[in-house]
């Protein structure tokens, strides 16, 4: 019931958040990382949050979501996941200017906190870093978002994308389906336990660190409610689901 509470939640602030989230969606310079749903995963999570959004005469030009957490009784940090944005087709002056107007409203958010703020941390996707990007030092810690993500268009004819793949992923995908591989979506509530066992599974025999149902039961209903994200499960006739993709 929590869960479903979580994704109800999100679905009805959904639309406070429309401009925003259509705005990152115009911009190749960002991630998932200052979207609505992951911003409300976080805070399912135990962060908190503010941030500010930027217009010229109504249009977005730029902005950030900053997640805060504590460390202790009296200190906290801030960090911009995938962030902050800048509007690309901006001139390099005009990027500097919204810059420099997101760090001094976060200025201005740190000397009213009630707690003593670290650092701020910023995880931009620029392809390179501005000139004006000053007092800022490279960090060794790994905040856990990839720097790579690979995406690939459905929209063409399944000839066209098999041509894009290499080889040996045309002739895997051939065998799965000689032997009646099918991949169908499943949200049901089966089908979340079928995903996270196949994951703890997986996770166990590689021993790599894994996350705990909760994580799931958290994440899926707010993907679904914003329909950024679903399960897949890959099943055969005889031997029943198999793996997630």
């Amino acid at each position: 019931m929590r869960d479903e509470t979580t994704g109800e939640q999100h679905t009805k602030e959904l639309g406070n958040w429309k401009d925003w989230d259509e705005f990152l969606e115009l911009q190749t310079n960002t991630g998932f990382g200052q979207s609505s749903w992951y911003m409300a995963f976080r805070v399912a999570r135990g962060w908190k949050h503010f941030g500010t959004v930027l217009r010229d005469i109504g249009t977005i030009v730029g902005g950030a979501m900053v997640l805060t957490r504590s460390f202790a009784p009296e200190k906290c940090y801030y960090y911009i996941p995938d962030g902050p944005v800048l509007r690309e087709g901006a001139s390099t002056a005009e990027q500097e200017q919204i810059f420099h107007t997101i760090m001094q409203f976060i200025e201005g958010k740190r000397r009213s906190e009630q707690q003593v703020v670290s650092h701020l941390c910023i995880n931009p996707r620029w392809e390179h870093v501005p000139s004006f990007l000053r007092g800022f030092r490279e960090s060794s810690y790994y905040y856990g978002l990839p720097r790579e993500t690979q995406c690939i268009d459905l929209n063409p004819s399944e000839s066209a994308i098999l041509a894009q793949m290499k080889a040996k992923g045309r002739y895997n995908v051939g065998v799965a389906q000689r032997h009646g591989v099918s991949v169908v979506e499943d949200v049901s509530p089966q089908g979340i336990e079928d995903f996270i066992t196949i994951y703890e599974g997986t996770f166990a025999r590689k021993g790599r660190h894994r996350h705990g149902p909760k994580y799931f039961h958290t994440l899926i209903p707010i993907l679904l409610a914003s329909e950024c994200g679903s399960i897949f499960l890959q099943s055969t006739k005889v031997r029943g689901w198999q793996q997630h993709l």
